[in-house]
């Protein structure tokens, strides 16, 4: 995992944390938070804004569009989505596919 995947994400959920109210819980940036299982703290609607803040950032930063939810990476028995950690795998996989297109 390369540190500016992991900063792409950790700018994403930074964004959101400086976007919600006072007295709503912050998502941690550890590459260890658990994004989407049972043990996840984070609700569906904090995923989708993650993801979609990723993939705007990933256009910024690459000027390349990504799609992170799709077919491979929901039908994966171990999703890129348990962690920040696999998350960020994942993005350094589709950005690497992505740039030998």
């Amino acid at each position: 995992m390369e540190k500016k995947h992991l900063h792409i994400i950790e700018t994403a959920i930074h964004d959101l944390n400086n976007r919600k109210a006072e007295d709503e819980d912050k998502i941690s940036v550890a590459p260890d938070t658990v994004l989407l299982d049972i043990d996840s703290a984070i609700d569906s609607l904090d995923l989708i804004n993650i993801i979609v803040a990723i993939e705007e950032n990933v256009k910024t930063e690459y000027g390349r569009s990504i799609v992170l939810v799709n077919e491979r990476s929901m039908s994966s028995q171990n999703h890129p989505f348990r962690t920040i950690s696999s998350l960020a795998v994942y993005l350094g996989e589709l950005l690497s596919e992505n740039a030998s297109e």
